[in-house]
């Protein structure tokens, strides 16, 4: 049998491929976002250095 605790809160990264969607809609949050934010694997594309 298996059992999940739940936590008070959770913490962490995850490294995914960059893709143009993620990378516009971390643009976007991070425009949204109070403070500092830092996009890390971006697409560096055309398309993605454009936003």
């Amino acid at each position: 049998m298996y059992s999940i605790s739940k936590k008070s809160s959770l913490h962490g990264e995850i490294v995914v491929p960059g893709s143009k969607s993620h990378t516009i809609r971390a643009v976007l949050l991070a425009a949204m976002a109070e403070g500092k934010s830092v996009i890390n694997n971006p697409l560096t594309s055309d398309d993605g250095l454009s936003v």
